[in-house]
């Protein structure tokens, strides 16, 4: 059993660890936390538990309502009492439940909202166990735990069953039923009704594209972390197979955060055509725009009327009452991958800015977290200066970005070789919408714009901003240097 149990998770396993390697998934500390049992959770039920929502209802998590009756914790008990055959067994289950007991109450173990340690044996494990920090709910530790239970509760239920008379057995077994059916009793249970063929509206527009073919999808509107409608969206791919860019499961999608956010391209409908060249960048084909999705419809209608104005890059081939489907022309050729070389150490240059010079050093402390910002929107005079301890052939630079600063990314760049003589040459110059859609459709926590330069001798490298946001900073989180 366990060797079949193995070969089943391994084979998810492997496409799960090739992924989390890829995109660099990590849980953050809060998620730990915030998802984290209480000591109070194993005494707390949902408001939908009729007999004890009265007096067990102090945690409202729906994570942390984990009592399991007290049917099982008396028969459990009577399991572990001593005097009892086969004790060892007992002993088992309880030390298990022990400890996934412990390990459910996550890094900072509580009790009623009181710290009882200042770290626990989760964070222990975390630091030491590969994988674990991808786990973002300790409190589901509480299976362990609840399982165990039901083991040392049906050893006990044996052991008290044997002091009942055995005409009386049949009796008390179904007390017992009845009473762990009145335990667990929740109604009324609170679903929402949802069609297996999805929304009525939708069906059209879905039958049409899964006649086209294979190509990735967008859905508009994009809502960063929205059930509905992006999870409608997400449940339609098992009609139509195309990928989509909408939708999430536990991780979010650094495309779908960017462009379901305030910074989103999509929302300047006069600039539609940057928009479109992100999305045939990040290798979206097909855009569907449903206006009734719209907290403003009408916004819907102005989307879609400027996606077909845009009639070079996108074609309407689809229009129903709730859905307009467009065509995408191909993107050009993606550009060769990154310059090779190796990466530079701090030490082998520095470094100043036009703007916060106090955090210049944030730029190379390899800490994603930290970041240099302008502070002040993009006006087009911004810059980082790198200056070298001899002449480099400087092959690539990456400039790395987090979600908290999605909106900041340059939207002009200029990039300047200064030769030891003082000579000055242009390497890369240019629109950084299409690059940075391809640095957040290749995922990861912390996407880098990569800019690729040509042989060069640079003494001194200046990096400009030379685009305008009326709102937006130029952040960089972190600037890797390469050199042939």
């Amino acid at each position: 059993a366990s060797l079949i149990i193995l070969a089943f998770v391994g084979a998810i396993a492997v496409a799960y660890v090739g992924v989390r390697q890829q995109y660099g998934f990590r849980r953050p500390y809060e998620d730990w936390t915030m998802f984290s049992a209480d000591v109070r959770s194993y005494v707390s039920v949902t408001a939908s538990a009729r007999l004890w929502r009265e007096w067990l209802h102090g945690d409202g998590g729906p994570e942390r309502q984990l009592f399991p009756g007290f049917v099982a914790l008396i028969c459990a008990v009577a399991a572990l009492w001593p005097g009892r055959a086969r004790r060892g067994v007992a002993i088992l289950y309880g030390a298990l439940a022990a400890v996934a007991f412990v390990l459910s109450l996550g890094p900072e173990p509580a009790a009623w909202s009181h710290r009882l340690m200042s770290s626990g044996p989760y964070l222990w494990l975390v630091q030491i166990v590969p994988g674990m920090d991808g786990l973002r709910a300790p409190a589901r530790m509480s299976v362990l735990v609840l399982l165990s239970l039901c083991v040392l509760a049906a050893l006990g239920a044996a052991r008290l069953l044997t002091r009942v008379r055995p005409g009386a057995r049949g009796v008390a077994v179904a007390l017992l039923g009845l009473t762990i059916f009145a335990e667990g009793w929740a109604a009324p249970l609170e679903l929402v009704a949802f069609d297996a063929y999805g929304r009525s509206g939708d069906r059209s527009a879905y039958r049409w594209l899964a006649q086209q073919p294979s190509g990735g999808t967008i859905e508009l509107p994009v809502i960063d972390w929205g059930i509905a409608p992006t999870l409608t969206y997400q449940y339609a791919t098992l009609w139509h197979g195309h990928p989509i860019v909408n939708g999430y499961s536990g991780y979010g999608s650094p495309l779908q955060e960017f462009l379901g956010g305030a910074a989103s391209p999509l929302n300047d409908l006069d600039r539609m055509d940057a928009a479109l060249d992100l999305l045939r960048a990040a290798g979206v084909r097909y855009v569907l725009v449903h206006p009734r999705d719209y907290a403003n419809p009408s916004l819907g209608l102005e989307t879609a009327a400027a996606i077909k104005a845009r009639s070079e890059l996108a074609s309407e081939e689809f229009r129903s009452d709730d859905v307009v489907g467009f065509r995408l022309r191909e993107a050009d050729a993606p550009p060769p991958g990154p310059a090779p070389g190796h990466r530079l150490h701090p030490a082998e240059f520095r470094a100043d800015a036009s703007d916060a010079a106090d955090r210049v050093a944030f730029l190379f402390d390899g800490d994603r977290d930290t970041r240099w910002l302008t502070g002040r929107p993009q006006r087009g005079d911004e810059w980082i200066r790198v200056v070298f301890d001899r002449p480099r052939d400087v092959s690539r630079l990456e400039l790395a970005t987090a979600s908290r600063s999605f909106g900041d990314y340059p939207r002009q760049l200029r990039v300047e070789s200064i030769s030891e003589d003082g000579g000055s040459s242009v390497l890369f110059q240019g629109p950084m919408i299409v690059p940075y859609g391809r640095a957040l459709a290749n995922g990861g926590s912390a996407p880098a714009i990569v800019v690729s330069l040509p042989p060069n001798r640079t003494r001194t490298l200046m990096i400009k901003q030379t685009g305008e946001s009326h709102r937006w900073f130029w952040s960089v989180h972190e600037l890797d240097l390469w050199e042939r």
